[in-house]
């Protein structure tokens, strides 16, 4: 694939709180994705680690966060039924991915156990000729 460019895409919204809302927010996003060139890398940026199907192969990268890797066992196992996957990298259909951080930070108790906290350094390489 040549690409001659980074499309960065910042989608934030607080909408997404309940399952109603997350319907209307699906819809937006494929509204604004669809709109964006494909000529080059889109790199979508997203708080919740939630894919909206149809808005699958409209990205090529998302990046994500806010599930902690569920922070304190056993709500890892909350998160991990919730979210296409707590933590780490997951390759999607239509050639999309998904990258879920496990944060470096807490929400409540200024605890973790069994999910480590990491800073995560992404380098997206070009690899065409100039």
């Amino acid at each position: 694939m040549k690409i001659k460019y980074l499309v960065l895409a910042v989608l934030f919204s607080a909408i997404e709180a309940s399952a109603d809302d997350f319907a209307l927010f699906k819809w937006v996003e494929k509204e604004v994705l669809s709109s964006l060139s494909r000529e080059g890398f889109t790199l979508l940026l997203k708080h919740r680690p939630l894919v909206a199907e149809d808005a699958l192969g409209l990205f090529d990268l998302q990046l994500s966060g806010h599930a902690h890797k569920g922070q304190i066992f056993p709500a890892t196992l909350l998160v991990e039924a919730i979210y296409p996957t707590a933590a780490g990298f997951l390759r999607l259909e239509k050639g999309s991915c998904l990258y879920v951080s496990r944060g470096a930070g807490t929400w409540g108790p200024p605890i973790r156990f069994l999910a480590s906290p990491e800073v995560t350094v992404i380098e997206l390489v070009y690899e065409g000729t100039s």
